[in-house]
């Protein structure tokens, strides 16, 4: 029996019997042997894997044949001889028992076949065809699709509208169903600019104007996001109508409000201070006063009287984002009392919290997913997209603390940030409220490269093609 590989031949001399290896495998636990055999080759590489082989080898070894093997095996554990021509009376090969495994497993758990039913054996393995449709699963629910903002045609005064949402499986799982609409980063402004780190302040300059003179108007900050940024949506928060901030009044909050949607044309989302009072008659009243704008409200928490603010967001046209820590329990109650007092799912978001990195993000990981797997399994009050507000990290000091051991905060900060969100976006997160530029950019890049990926995918419908690659 004679077989060629290349510019490699392997002739076996011997009885029929040693011809079918297959059967000569499986009979003979894993031993074939040979007599009388010949082996030919342009080339034969011999290789020692490890340390302990080379030192096995040359134990048995003595004089000149041991200085020999010494000499060959500084070139790196491998010996290649040219021309190669071996024979002998007998030649064994041992398989490994892992290879005896996969060999029995594959065909009939070690059964031994005879002729035409080992060919057929080998002809079904080869024909094998990977159908993705086996593995797949098909989910009872597909998540909300919520729209923020509104253009001119749809009663607002927006330039674009932005969609999120709309999965019909979990994140990346591109080979199951629709992944839904591209994450998208709500670039953060504040009223006023208290307590944002320095090192992300010196970010905020453009042109002759300082980061002070921008910082201090939010109209002109959201055109710095916009234009510097790029952003597609911007957050602003009213952290000055927290009572132990400024106590600014609803009416204040208001003129703000205006001055955003004046000074920038993408769409909006209107952040309280987290005041369990002020907060809902905020909310409440933007909504009547910007009515089909289409806006986020952010956020409402479980201790918050919010039936007034469903009502306003119906009625109005508004979306309206809930917060819960960590709690898919939680989270499930306060949507599922919203959705009973009559907001559309489509017009809900929710933030099950996103801890940074090392502040416990391996529980956000949990809520995340437990969240958008129960939502697509049939649950309608966690059937809605996912907020991740990762410029929270910030508070941490391993952000924004000088220290040269830690490396330069000019960049760790960012990456801090930006890692945090990479993680809820594997998570499933659909929108972001972000605040550093570097680490806005840097998530912008995470997202467009996974999504073109996706495109790249859809295209080729070849799930096999990693093997390859």
């Amino acid at each position: 029996m004679a077989e060629k590989n290349n510019d490699v031949e392997i002739t076996l001399f011997g009885e029929e019997e040693n011809k079918n290896i297959l059967e000569k495998i499986l009979k003979s636990k894993a031993k074939i042997k040979f007599k009388n055999f010949k082996l030919l080759a342009d080339d034969a590489e011999i290789i020692f894997p490890s340390f302990h082989a080379q030192k096995a080898l040359l134990e048995k070894s003595t004089g000149k044949e041991k200085a020999i093997l010494e000499r060959l095996m500084k070139g790196g554990g491998a010996i290649t001889i040219e021309d190669f021509e071996a024979s002998g009376e007998e030649f064994e090969i041992t398989l490994p028992s892992f290879v005896q495994q996969i060999i029995t497993a594959g065909f009939g758990g070690g059964r031994g076949m005879q002729g035409a039913e080992s060919v057929r054996a080998i002809e079904r393995l080869l024909e094998f065809k990977f159908d993705i449709s086996k593995i797949t699963e098909k989910y009872p629910m597909q998540i909300s699709e919520v729209t923020l903002g509104a253009t001119r045609t749809e009663g607002g005064s927006r330039d674009t509208s932005v969609k999120i949402g709309g999965q019909k499986t979990m994140p990346f799982y591109f080979f199951e169903s629709s992944s839904g609409n591209k994450p998208v980063i709500s670039n953060d402004v504040f009223d006023i600019p208290e307590g944002v780190p320095r090192v992300v302040k010196e970010c905020f300059k453009i042109g002759d104007k300082t980061d002070k003179e921008i910082m201090a108007d939010a109209g002109e900050w959201a055109k710095f996001r916009v234009e510097k940024s790029n952003a597609k949506v911007v957050t602003i928060h009213l952290i000055s109508t927290d009572p132990n901030v400024k106590d600014a009044s609803v009416q204040d909050a208001m003129k703000t409000v205006a001055h955003i949607l004046q000074s920038v044309k993408v769409p909006i989302v209107v952040g309280g201070s987290g005041n369990p009072v002020k907060d809902p008659l905020i909310f409440k009243e933007a909504a009547e006063m910007f009515a089909g704008e289409r806006l986020l409200f952010s956020t409402i928490a479980g201790d918050m009287e919010y039936e007034d603010v469903v009502k306003a967001c119906t009625r109005y046209g508004h979306n309206l984002g809930t917060l819960v820590s960590m709690n898919p329990d939680d989270m499930r109650r306060l949507n599922g009392g919203i959705l009973k007092a009559g907001l559309p799912r489509n017009q809900l978001t929710m933030d099950p919290f996103t801890a940074g990195v090392g502040y416990g993000i391996e529980y956000s990981i949990s809520s995340l997913e437990r969240c958008r797997l129960a939502g697509l399994l049939g649950e309608e009050s966690l059937a809605v997209p996912i907020i991740s507000a990762t410029s929270n990290v910030w508070a941490a000091r391993e952000a924004w603390k000088k220290n040269d051991e830690w490396g330069p905060r000019e960049l760790r900060g960012p990456l801090y940030e930006s890692a945090t969100g990479l993680v809820a976006l594997l998570c499933g997160a659909d929108i972001f409220y972000s605040l550093d530029v570097l680490a806005i950019e840097l998530l912008n890049k995470i997202i467009d490269s996974t999504h073109e990926l996706k495109e790249e995918m859809d295209k080729k419908s070849n799930y096999l093609s990693w093997i390859t690659a």
